[in-house]
């Protein structure tokens, strides 16, 4: 099992929430303070759809971030 951890912290304006791989193979989802809290949860939904989909394994984050709404959509 994944170790996936959160934090809701200040971010950038436009910034919704980011995600970043550790070495021991975990996961960090930060989610922006300034968005109000009800789009948390969905905020979070899209960080775990990147970890389920392994979009870490691959490179480019515009393609990644474009595929990843045509999938959800």
């Amino acid at each position: 099992m994944t170790d996936i951890f959160y934090r809701v912290v200040p971010l950038p304006e436009g910034v919704h929430s980011l995600c970043r791989k550790s070495p021991d193979g975990s996961y960090t989802i930060l989610i922006n303070m300034h968005d109000p809290d009800y789009t948390w949860l969905h905020h979070y939904e899209h960080e775990i759809f990147h970890i389920k989909h392994l979009d870490f394994e691959n490179g480019d984050i515009q393609q990644i971030e474009a595929e990843a709404h045509r999938r959800i959509l």
